[in-house]
């Protein structure tokens, strides 16, 4: 994460610092009989492990295989860029 925070300059770097603080590493499993709306397989890991850890946020990059899902709440996971939770959080314009 750390390396594409710095894309978003200071405010970026100072936003995430704080946002470190507060995650946590969790393991967990998930059953659900819900589809996922994710046309590669190889992220379907990815999200199943954010909903799995009850996750409030699955930040991306990866706009090609996640663009489907971008900007809505999965499960009650919020899937976004970091941009886009950087502005959520007040931090940017």
């Amino acid at each position: 994460m750390n390396r594409n925070v710095i894309k978003f300059g200071e405010a970026g770097i100072l936003a995430w610092e704080k946002i470190e603080l507060k995650i946590r590493i969790v393991t967990n499993a998930l059953v659900s009989n819900r589809p996922l709306l994710l046309a590669a397989a190889k992220d379907k890991p990815v999200l199943i492990t954010a909903l799995a850890s009850e996750s409030n946020y699955l930040l991306t990059l990866d706009i090609a295989d996640f663009g489907i899902v971008l900007n809505t709440s999965v499960y009650g996971t919020r899937v976004a860029t970091p941009h886009q939770f950087l502005v959520e959080q007040g931090f940017g314009p």
